[in-house]
């Protein structure tokens, strides 16, 4: 009777308390398994079209293309410059998608993940043009913003094999599209409650410039991810900038006002500016080649100065997207005005 009891309570405490792994925190399948955000996509162009669209299809409907691994709808895009897929030159030259309000609240270790592949032309030539690019980017709390996944074709000329753009330049130098689906995941540095995720596909214009998207994931420590390909060998370095702090507000130095900004950087270029937010982000200071870790700017601002407040941040010279929390500073009136008392004994007869 007694181990029967233990047995019983045993089962009731692994059931109440024990809180299994998930498969994810939110999957986008392109078939009906986002039931909490939104999925927006610019315009919809020539969907139904065999060669020539942007937006939601398969390949029962994109019979132009063939993608190992695919199953049911993915988010596709081919030749949106032509007439057939009707979208204008224009629209057509850039095309976006977003996925609007999943919720990553009290989530840490936060990981994106998406399968994407690109058709072999019937040629065998790989037929993205020097300026075809592909985005994924994330932006929590609809403020800070993280660029996560870059592909870019690997040649300047025409016609060439499109692949990760590591070091963001403009080339592939990382793994190589295939006509196989595959998934690639990358670390989100920033944390928050609400995540946006941003797809920008670009200069796809001509037959045979295709690329295919599925599976668009968010794991966490609590729904590890399937694996850590970034589609960069060794991964590519996530630049953060975090605790921007003003470790000692203004002060005077005759006429001159001096403070000292910091903050923690990592995975960046090494160049960091300090900018002056309220006045279009003018560089204040800037430092260069810098490690990953603590970073200080000191600043004398040229005086005579009024009492005021700035608000500062830190910002990536090379990564616009790169950037900390803005933080304010005070500067004092400087210099500092001082009135010497003069005090005069008067003798107790008056005389």
């Amino acid at each position: 009777m007694r181990k029967t009891f233990t047995l019983i309570a045993t089962a009731l405490f692994i059931f109440y308390f024990y809180e299994p792994l998930q498969a994810q925190i939110f999957i986008e399948d392109f078939d009906g398994s986002n039931t909490t955000a939104t999925t927006t996509i610019d315009m919809i162009c020539g969907v139904g079209d065999a060669a020539d669209y942007f937006g939601i299809t398969n390949l029962t409907i994109a019979s132009s293309v063939n993608y190992n691994g695919a199953t049911g709808n993915f988010l596709g895009a081919q030749d949106t410059g032509s007439g057939a897929s009707n979208c204008s030159l224009t629209q057509g030259a850039n095309v976006n998608a977003s996925i609007g309000g999943i919720d990553i609240s009290g989530q840490a270790g936060i990981v994106i993940c998406f399968d994407v592949a690109e058709d072999t032309a019937a040629d065998g030539n790989e037929d993205w043009d020097g300026d075809s690019s592909f985005s994924l980017g994330a932006v929590v709390d609809g403020a800070t913003g993280q660029l996560l996944f870059v592909i870019e074709s690997s040649a300047t000329s025409v016609n060439s094999t499109p692949g990760f753009d590591c070091d963001v330049d403009g080339l592939a130098d990382g793994v190589l599209l295939t006509d196989v689906f595959t998934t690639f995941c990358a670390p989100l540095s920033i944390t928050g409650n609400t995540l946006d995720i941003n797809i920008s596909i670009n200069n796809l214009l001509a037959a045979d410039e295709d690329i295919a998207i599925d599976n668009i994931a968010v794991y966490s420590d609590n729904a590890p991810a399937p694996n850590t390909n970034t589609g960069c060998s060794p991964v590519a370095p996530i630049c953060s900038i975090t605790n921007v702090t003003v470790t000692a507000d203004g002060a005077c130095t005759a006429s001159d006002a001096s403070y000292t900004v910091c903050a923690d950087v990592s995975g960046g270029s090494g160049d960091y500016n300090l900018i002056d937010v309220d006045n279009a982000n003018a560089i204040i200071s800037s430092l260069t080649a810098q490690a990953d870790g603590t970073i200080c700017f000191d600043v004398t601002m040229t005086g005579p100065t009024t009492a005021t407040s700035i608000n500062v941040n830190v910002i990536d010279a090379v990564d616009a997207s790169c950037l900390g929390q803005a933080v304010s500073v005070a500067i004092p009136d400087c210099p500092v005005v001082s009135c010497d008392a003069k005090i005069i004994k008067f003798p107790a007869n008056g005389n």
